[in-house]
């Protein structure tokens, strides 16, 4: 009974391709014999990779009647490869007679111990649904945020099309176990909370010079270094597939495979929903994300305006969970020069705060969220207009009076009657984020104080 296995990852560049080849090396080292399918969507480079010239490939098998032992191909050692095309995408445009000569097509891998497909990068209708063709999925993951968060929104989709069993991670590129198990265990964590879905840890491959070295000879590592760090890595995740098994309790044979593909593509699985954005690409999101907001603020209703601000507030809180950012952004003592700039910040939705809270944490400084009768230890006080006016008023009276105001009109509706002319800075919709961090720092003092609410 064959092992189908899925490589997949939820951003490209994560390396793996290189890892799929190698893999097929090293379970050949093993003893396995392997195929290796190149399902990689119109950018199918396993054959580049080893330097291959393939006559007839997958799209052949597929739509011109080739059979699949003209396309595989002997590429080393009990490892075989069958070349990708961009026509796996028309799988779903199949009629019945064509789909039952290709499970007869694909019939003919069951004698390998091991069938690796090696999907396209990202989370697309054609990745989901030969992902969930497999009985065991490995996603490949970058210690990069980015990374990160593209490989849960992978897992994300997979599981809201009818993943049930745990996809192994793969950490690659990392600088060694203690960076990947941190990785995966906030991974895990978020998995289990938010998708109540368990993952298993595969190990990891370090960066290796080595690894750019075979490719650019067009050579599997195992070959040209297997002394290296990424070899002997490789090799224990081979070793590891033979001690766990992934699979989501199904029958492990290619005819199989191909049904089940063939199937959730016809089912349509549901749209994949873009990923969270990692801390050094939140910046820009959030800035998007407001210039949104600001300009649906006067069409939406306020219900719908709500639950528009509350889902960015849930994805900038999965971001952080996921790598480890934002909420422990710094609490420091008493501010001085060259030290963290400490800002007040007020707002009466708490999702609108939270936005203005993350892109000003995400610029280096320390933010405290006020509510009415609070002291104020801050250097400089941020208020988010559209609550209510009275709270408003009480906290700007009993500021101290040299410290300086930005105030942020971020819906449109204008300030308050009773707030106009107390600003030193005013924001205007439509609000930009780099608008109110630049306006922050212009406002920071050279010295801090701590005052009390007058009154106190």
């Amino acid at each position: 009974m064959s092992r189908v296995l899925a490589i997949a990852s939820g951003k490209g560049g994560a390396g793996k391709t290189s890892l799929a080849v190698n893999l097929a090396f090293a379970l050949g080292w093993l003893g396995r014999r392997v195929c290796l399918l190149d399902a990689d969507l119109g950018l199918s480079n396993v054959d580049i990779l080893l330097g291959l010239s393939p006559a007839l490939t997958l799209e052949q098998v597929l739509f011109e009647g080739a059979s699949m032992e003209e396309a595989v191909m002997s590429v080393g050692p009990l490892v075989d490869v069958v070349s990708g095309s961009s026509g796996v995408a028309r799988m779903a445009e199949l009629t019945r007679p064509a789909r039952a000569r290709l499970a007869k097509e694909f019939a003919k891998l069951t004698a390998y111990d091991y069938i690796l497909v090696d999907n396209s990068p990202g989370i697309t209708r054609q990745v989901v649904s030969l992902c969930l063709g497999c009985d065991e999925i490995m996603v490949v993951v970058n210690p990069e945020p980015a990374s990160i968060t593209d490989a849960y929104a992978l897992v994300k989709v997979l599981r809201e099309n009818g993943l049930c069993k745990s996809p192994g991670l793969l950490f690659n590129r990392v600088r060694g176990e203690t960076q990947a198990t941190e990785v995966f265990a906030r991974f895990k964590a978020a998995c289990a909370k938010h998708l109540r879905l368990s993952c298993s840890y595969l190990g990891f491959v370090p960066f290796d010079q080595a690894m750019g070295a075979a490719a650019a000879r067009q050579r599997p590592l195992l070959e040209t270094n297997p002394a290296s760090p990424a070899s002997r890595a490789l090799l224990k995740l081979a070793q590891t597939l033979e001690r766990q098994n992934l699979r989501q309790g199904l029958e492990g044979q290619a005819e199989q495979f191909f049904e089940r593909s063939m199937v959730r593509l016809l089912e349509r699985p549901a749209p994949a929903r873009a990923p969270a954005k990692a801390p050094d690409a939140l910046l820009g999101h959030l800035d998007q994300a407001m210039v949104l907001v600001s300009g649906l603020a006067q069409s939406l209703p306020p219900k719908a305006f709500a639950e528009r601000l509350a889902g960015l507030g849930r994805e900038l809180a999965l971001a952080r969970e996921l790598l480890g950012a934002g909420t422990a952004a710094a609490k420091p003592g008493p501010a001085t020069v060259g030290q963290t700039p400490k800002v007040a910040l007020f707002s009466s939705d708490q999702d609108l705060g939270e936005v203005l809270e993350e892109a000003l944490r995400l610029s280096g400084m320390a933010v405290s969220r006020l509510k009415a009768g609070e002291s104020m230890d801050a250097q400089v006080m941020v208020v988010a207009t559209g609550g209510d006016e009275r709270t408003l008023v009480h906290l700007l009276d009993n500021r101290p009076g040299d410290m300086p105001l930005v105030l942020v009109d971020a819906t449109g509706r204008g300030a308050p009657q009773g707030l106009a002319g107390t600003a030193g800075t005013v924001l205007h919709h439509p609000l930009r984020l780099d608008e109110l961090i630049a306006a922050v720092k212009r406002c920071c003092p050279r010295q801090p104080w701590t005052a009390p609410v007058r009154g106190e």
